[in-house]
């Protein structure tokens, strides 16, 4: 029983100084200009990263002129426009060197926050482009990709699972999450962050979609016509908004499917997609949403309620 214990370190209200400890120490290559430190809420678009590396780090080629690569690039490209999870800001050292800052951390990284699911969801992208070929209509891979972010929002619900929160911190206003599997601690919701995570994978692999369906419509006109139609940048992820009782467009939190499906459709509708890929992006969606992302029941005795 007993009250959990906050993270032992401390919130910072001015999250990694340029130059100073708190940034990274490994060389970075990137090269940025130095800029005020600020607190983003919710994260703006990468500005500073070198887009060729971010590629790179993503596994595609920058300069391959094939069908697939191009593709891809598209892809990364929506990735690199996309906006930065709540309180993650993009920041330079005095060096130039480009890293990441929390609000709600001491420490920093050189990583992109969002680095794994990009990779990830442009690994599963890849492999869905490599069989695109055998397949005759969208739905297939509509399937694919419904089948695909099912297993990533069961994956977030069994680590969910353990975690509980807000918790008061005592003596303070401060709220933090535990976990009871692992007796872990931290400021960050891990719920937001699944939920962010699923966002951006959800519109990504929409974008894919789209991509295929216009590879459908100049298939008649050939290689050179589809490689030109995926030079064409894919509309941006659309940013969510976070609060207390407001979640992304693709609402996996604290709120009903009703209400889900109608930012959805909102959103949708102006998104630029085709109406065959809206259709195929709606019913992808009320598939996520028909089981709503939480955290765990609480069961232990004493513990502090959200």
């Amino acid at each position: 029983g007993g009250r959990h214990s906050p993270p032992r370190s401390g919130r910072s209200s001015s999250p990694g100084r340029a130059g100073g400890r708190d940034a990274p120490e490994a060389m970075h290559t990137e090269v940025a200009v130095l800029e005020d430190l600020v607190d983003v809420v919710p994260g703006k678009a990468l500005r500073r990263t070198d887009r060729r590396r971010f590629a790179n780090a993503l596994g595609v080629d920058p300069d391959s002129k094939s069908v697939k690569a191009q593709l891809l690039r598209s892809l990364v490209d929506s990735a690199y426009d996309t906006p930065l999870p709540p309180r993650w800001a993009e920041q330079v050292d005095v060096r130039g060197f480009v890293y990441f800052s929390n609000a709600l951390r001491t420490e920093a990284t050189w990583h992109h926050p969002l680095l794994e699911a990009f990779r990830e969801t442009i690994e599963f992208a890849s492999r869905v482009v490599d069989d695109v070929i055998t397949m005759e209509t969208l739905d297939e891979a509509a399937t694919m990709v419904q089948r695909h972010l099912r297993d990533v929002q069961e994956r977030a619900a069994e680590y969910l699972r353990h975690w509980s929160g807000p918790h008061q911190a005592d003596d303070s206003e401060d709220e933090f999450f535990y976990n009871e599997l692992t007796q872990e601690s931290t400021w960050e919701s891990p719920l937001e962050e699944w939920q962010y995570s699923l966002h951006v994978r959800y519109w990504l692999l929409v974008h894919l979609l789209q991509k295929l369906h216009d590879r459908q419509m100049v298939a008649a006109a050939g290689i050179a016509a589809f490689a030109d139609a995926c030079q064409a940048l894919a509309p941006p992820v659309p940013t969510p908004r976070f609060s207390t009782d407001v979640v992304p467009p693709l609402a996996l939190g604290a709120v009903t499917g009703e209400n889900t499906m109608t930012s959805l459709e909102d959103t949708l509708s102006t998104s630029g997609l085709s109406a065959a890929v809206r259709s195929h992006a709606t019913t992808i969606a009320s598939s996520l949403t028909a089981s709503i992302l939480s955290f765990g029941p609480i069961a232990e005795a004493g513990t502090p309620q959200a």
